[in-house]
């Protein structure tokens, strides 16, 4: 049910993202997605805690709480979870994870062990964003019908430039920072030069998984999608 729900989850964000157009047909009316299902994301999870105890030294972390609408200050108000390098000699670099739903804790645990292999990089103070509703941030919001779908529409693309730029303001002020997408991260990137530019030093992406064997990893996850497709359908 978890990758069921998954699923559909991320295609809608990749709509919501301006990639496809959703089917509104008769046969989608009955639709259930049930996120958070075994309390593994959220601020108050124990894996969440778990995982800024296991931070590096070097390392801060913090919650910012923006509106679920960007473009409204009344909506309900959700927390976003950073965490990053305490190095501020120079422009940090704001990193955005693929997926859509995933959180950045993977990403992260692959550039930190490259950062101590390799001196070179050391001293790039990465900033980590754990998109709203994975990870740390507060959880997707529970869908129980197409009237309540387009609410999803809001944890797109757009909104995870908005919280960025909340928490450039509380990190820099008006100072601009350098931004890298992986994947999905890289249309956040897209996103956010386009959505605010000015807060932009240099723009990067990269199509594929932060791994040595990039085939490996694509072979696996047509595999996996293939199995999340079936077992979604035959629900």
């Amino acid at each position: 049910m978890k990758k069921a729900w998954g699923l559909a989850l991320s295609v809608y964000l990749l709509l919501a993202s301006g990639c496809a157009r959703i089917d509104d047909s008769p046969a989608t009316s009955q639709i259930i997605i049930s996120t958070d299902v075994d309390g593994n994301t959220g601020p108050d999870s124990p894996s969440c805690k778990e995982f800024i105890q296991k931070l590096p030294s070097d390392y801060f972390h913090d919650f910012v709480w923006v509106s679920e609408n960007p473009n409204d200050s009344d909506s309900p108000k959700i927390q976003i979870f950073y965490y990053g390098n305490k190095n501020t000699s120079q422009t940090p670099v704001v990193f955005f994870n693929g997926g859509p739903t995933s959180n950045s804790r993977g990403d992260f645990q692959v550039l930190r062990k490259t950062q101590l292999e390799h001196s070179e990089y050391a001293a790039i103070p990465f900033v980590f964003i754990d998109q709203r509703g994975t990870g740390c941030s507060t959880p997707f919001p529970r869908i129980t019908g197409l009237a309540e779908l387009p609410r999803l529409a809001l944890y797109g693309s757009e909104g995870i430039v908005s919280d960025a730029e909340v928490i450039r303001k509380k990190l820099l002020g008006n100072r601009p920072w350098k931004i890298f997408g992986q994947s999905y991260g890289g249309m956040i990137v897209h996103r956010y030069v386009t959505q605010a530019p000015e807060s932009v030093e240099s723009a990067s992406s990269h199509g594929f998984a932060l791994t040595k064997d990039a085939l490996a990893t694509l072979t696996a996850r047509i595999a996996s999608q293939k199995r999340v497709v079936q077992s979604y359908l035959a629900k």
